[in-house]
C-alpha cells in the first residue's frame, strides 16, 4: 500500500491509493465521506493520474509508530489503544461498514497528545482479516511495551495469547482487554490504612537515620576547629611570656 503525507498552508494529510478502482457512488465510499464516525480520520477523495486517492486529515496527530520508536508503552496505554478499536469496530458495524477494511498498520494510527484519543483510518477495499491486523499490531507492539513493567508485560502477552488463540472473536478479545484493565485497575488502588501507617513510619526512621548521621558527620569538624584554637591560644601566650617578661598574674 502506497503512503504519503501532502501539507498545505492549514493542514497535513496523509493520503493513501483506493486498493482497487473505487467506485466513488458505492456505499461505504459515501458513509465515509458524508458522515463523521467517532473514531475514524476525517476522509475526502482526490482524483490524480485516473487513480482514486482517499486523503485523510491528520493535523496535530502523530503516528503510533513514530510515537513509540524511541521509547516504551505502557499498560493503560495498550489497553486504551485496543479499547478504542473495539469501540470503533462497534461504529463500523452499526454503519454496516466492512470491519475488514480498518487499517491497524502503527503508522496509520493517529493519536491526539492533548486529547488522548486515537484516530483510524477507514480504506473501502483494503480487506485485510481483522484479527490478523489485530495479531500484527500486538506483535509490533510487544518490543516496544516496558518489561520492566509486569502490568505492562502482563497485559500485552495476555491479549497476544488471546488473539493468537483460534476461533477467538472479538466479543472474546474485549472480554480479555476488560479483564487485563480490572487487574491494571486494582493494582493501582490505594494502600489500606495499615499499610500507609507502616509506611510513613519507615519514611520517619530513614529521615532520623539521615540526619543522625549527618550530626555525626559534623563532630569530628567541630573538635577539630576547637584543638586548633587551643592550640593557638597557648602558642601566643608562650610568645607574650618570653618576649615581654610580664608577670604570670597578667595571663
Amino acid at each position: 500500500m502506497n503512503i504519503e503525507y501532502k501539507r498545505d498552508l492549514n493542514h497535513n494529510y496523509v493520503i493513501l491509493d483506493s486498493p482497487d478502482l473505487a467506485d466513488t457512488s458505492a456505499y461505504q465510499v459515501r458513509m465515509i465521506l458524508s458522515n463523521d464516525i467517532s473514531g475514524l480520520l476525517t476522509c475526502s477523495l482526490r482524483g490524480v493520474d485516473g487513480k482514486t486517492l482517499f486523503c485523510y486529515e491528520i493535523t496535530s496527530l502523530q503516528s503510533l509508530k513514530n510515537l513509540y520508536e524511541h521509547k516504551s508503552m505502557e499498560s493503560l496505554m495498550l489497553i486504551q489503544l485496543y479499547e478504542q478499536i473495539f469501540q470503533v469496530l462497534e461504529y463500523i458495524e452499526q454503519f454496516l461498514l466492512n470491519v475488514d477494511d480498518l487499517v491497524l498498520s502503527p503508522e496509520l494510527i493517529f493519536l491526539n497528545s492533548e486529547s488522548s484519543k486515537i484516530s483510524f483510518c477507514f480504506l473501502p477495499g483494503y480487506g485485510k482479516d481483522i484479527r490478523q491486523g489485530l495479531r500484527t499490531l500486538i506483535e509490533h507492539l510487544l518490543p516496544k511495551i516496558d518489561h520492566k513493567n509486569q502490568a505492562a508485560v502482563t497485559t500485552a502477552y495476555g491479549l497476544y495469547r488471546k488473539i493468537t488463540q483460534d476461533n477467538c472473536g472479538i466479543d472474546a478479545l474485549r472480554s480479555a482487554l476488560l479483564l487485563e484493565s480490572s487487574s491494571v485497575s486494582s493494582t493501582k488502588q490505594e494502600l489500606p490504612p495499615e499499610d500507609l501507617e507502616s509506611e510513613d513510619l519507615q519514611r520517619k526512621q530513614i529521615l532520623d537515620a539521615f540526619f543522625s548521621a549527618s550530626e555525626d558527620e559534623e563532630k569530628p569538624f567541630q573538635n577539630k576547629y576547637v584543638g586548633i584554637g587551643v592550640t593557638l591560644f597557648l602558642t601566643i601566650l608562650l610568645i607574650l611570656f618570653k618576649c615581654f617578661s610580664l608577670p604570670l598574674w597578667a595571663y
